[in-house]
């Protein structure tokens, strides 16, 4: 019985209307609009895209409107109101040339459509748009639904209020000391080229092999290739953190200032560090 009331009560809707705006989503790829103009005893389609020569998700949704309308009318007379024939099925469909009013972008159907429903007057658009109104129209969309009856938001802060905030720290941005300052850190040591740094199982490592190894030979190396299923986290931290030499949050810290302040790029400096 739920389902009838609702039935009936957007059929005597339609009914009440000389058109009806029904938005047709194709299969999640593109939105387009549909008009039932009872005056004209017709389904126009309008289609930012162009006309198309399959319209079966349009010819089944008016199929199940149809179904509507004989429901409702075998449980009660429909009358005084504006359909001048409830064969709603049998109406012809008219493919709409939008002609200017096209989009040649893949994501702006539903803009394009929204205008329509705005502007189409059963014969033809009372204003002209194109594909460069739509930059425009796409934020002024957030203006209107922010301002909308509808939302149930309007006037409301658009950040949580005091009783929604989550407890714990309200940042989850750690702001670093200044590394450029003296009294708080110190630059990590510099070692001379021949002093070791460690030793492995084939003897000592100096800072002129590591300089060798990773700065003037890291041109010439063969790149190495690593497949989807080897880039794992462990993978990826190799080069960061070992069971030997863990690298600790302050460690992390010191290593990350110290390739700051050695960077000379002016450009790279100015961006925004997080």
């Amino acid at each position: 019985m739920t389902q009838i009331c609702s039935a009936e009560r957007r059929v005597l809707l339609y009914l009440d209307h000389d058109m009806v705006f029904i938005p047709i989503n194709i299969r999640e790829t593109q939105w387009y609009l549909a008009v039932i103009h009872a005056r004209n005893m017709e389904i126009q389609v309008l289609d930012s895209l162009g006309t198309s020569q399959d319209r079966k998700d349009l010819t089944d949704s008016i199929k199940g409107l149809q179904r509507q309308i004989d429901m409702i009318s075998q449980r009660k007379e429909l009358k005084d109101h504006r359909w001048p024939d409830l064969q709603v099925a049998s109406w012809p469909l008219r493919e709409i040339d939008m002609g200017y009013a096209k989009q040649t972008d893949s994501s702006s159907c539903g803009l394009f459509l929204l205008n329509y429903i705005e502007y189409w007057t059963g014969d033809e658009l009372s204003d002209s748009f194109t594909q460069d109104d739509m930059s425009h129209f796409r934020k002024k969309m957030a203006a209107i639904l922010l301002s909308s009856e509808l939302n149930k938001r309007r006037g409301c802060l658009l950040y949580k209020n005091d009783k929604e905030v989550d407890s714990g720290s309200p940042s989850d941005v750690e702001i670093l000391e200044n590394p450029t300052d003296s009294k708080k850190r110190k630059l990590l040591h510099v070692l001379d080229d021949n002093e070791v740094v460690y030793e492995d199982e084939e003897g000592p490592i100096t800072q002129a092999d590591l300089q060798k190894w990773f700065v003037d030979d890291w041109d010439k190396r063969t790149p190495v290739k690593v497949s989807n299923d080897g880039c794992t986290n462990d993978f990826l931290m190799v080069g960061l953190s070992t069971k030997d030499m863990p690298v600790t949050k302050a460690e992390s810290i010191d290593v990350l200032c110290d390739y700051i302040m050695a960077i000379e790029d002016d450009t790279t400096l100015e961006m925004t560090w997080v």
